[in-house]
């Protein structure tokens, strides 16, 4: 698609459109910053931050989690991180919690299936309490989130590690510009996270690849530049890298809704010798559409799981 007055490398381009109904009715629930995991999600119910669920929404089978027992009425933060043994072929849900006035966190865990859902506790080192600063990513049976300890007024980032299988914690620490955009994805089958560059044109970013988390643990810092025909195509608005899929695509969205009217793309974008570049329409979101100009700031952002794929795997 030639643009005039631009420069660009030789490409193809295409345009689809799609539109996959997903809809729970009746389910009052806020999706957990959680990837997709074999077409599951978690979820929790906005009005018990306490209360969480498992969907599949191919199927539309719908699971709830035991409650965590309140610590003696004491205030709690409850995060859940889903995640996947691919050689028990077992999905766990981590229960991740800071009770207020204890030093450490309190970790549990939960498998899903067989019909008896209950909690048991992690065994191994204790981890001093931590804030949950990012969402969570299951690679290789392996679920990875950031977290922030404070010590006696000194803060620390931390990229944590469930390993699905043996149940393990351990951890790594990291930079700020890991955690700052709060969204660690997986990059070709390893953790990154995409941080805009500041004072900078639009699209650019700068991506943290964890190269190895036992042995070298070392953070690889890419310059990724989005091509100019998607900056083209999606009107300049602010864009954020989502992942990339197993085509070795990377995919592009948009940080906020569009305005009412206007059409919410994505982008897949090539990196090899193919220069290839899909855009996807994706339709019915109108209702969630905040009813605003292009000239006015939206804070209705956008969420999307790259990895989602339909699944008929039962809870």
């Amino acid at each position: 698609m030639p643009i005039r007055g631009r420069r660009l490398n030789p490409i193809r381009y295409t345009s689809l459109h799609t539109n996959l109904e997903m809809t729970v009715a009746g389910l009052p629930v806020d999706l957990v910053h959680c990837s997709s995991i074999h077409g599951l999600f978690c979820l929790v119910d906005p009005s018990d931050p306490g209360r969480f669920t498992i969907c599949n929404p191919s199927t539309r089978q719908v699971i709830t989690l035991p409650d965590i027992k309140a610590f003696s009425g004491r205030r709690k933060r409850i995060n859940m991180f889903l995640g996947y043994d691919p050689v028990g072929n077992e999905y766990k849900v981590l229960c991740s919690t800071a009770v207020h006035g204890e030093p450490c966190q309190v970790h549990k865990v939960l498998t899903i299936g067989g019909g008896n859902l209950s909690w048991r506790s992690i065994k191994g080192r204790k981890i001093p309490r931590y804030t949950v600063v990012t969402n969570g990513i299951c690679i290789n049976g392996m679920v990875f989130y950031g977290g922030l300890t404070t010590k006696r007024q000194e803060k620390k980032l931390w990229i944590f590690r469930f390993n699905v299988r043996s149940e393990g914690m351990s951890s790594i620490s990291t930079y700020p510009q890991v955690t700052n955009h709060g969204s660690l994805i997986n990059y070709n089958g390893k953790v990154a996270a995409a941080s805009p560059l500041p004072r900078a044109p639009l699209g650019s970013f700068d991506l943290w690849v964890l190269d190895d988390f036992d042995e070298k643990r070392r953070w690889l810092r890419e310059k990724f530049n989005v091509h100019p025909l998607v900056l083209h195509l999606s009107g300049k608005t602010e864009l954020k890298i989502l992942g990339m899929n197993r085509s070795n695509e990377v995919v592009i969205g948009p940080l906020k809704v569009p305005p009412k009217h206007e059409p919410l793309y994505i982008y897949y974008f090539h990196k090899g010798g193919q220069k290839l570049i899909r855009r996807v329409e994706l339709e019915g979101f109108e209702e969630f559409r905040c009813n605003h100009t292009s000239d006015e700031q939206c804070v209705c952002q956008v969420i999307f799981s790259p990895e989602h794929f339909e699944s008929l795997v039962s809870l």
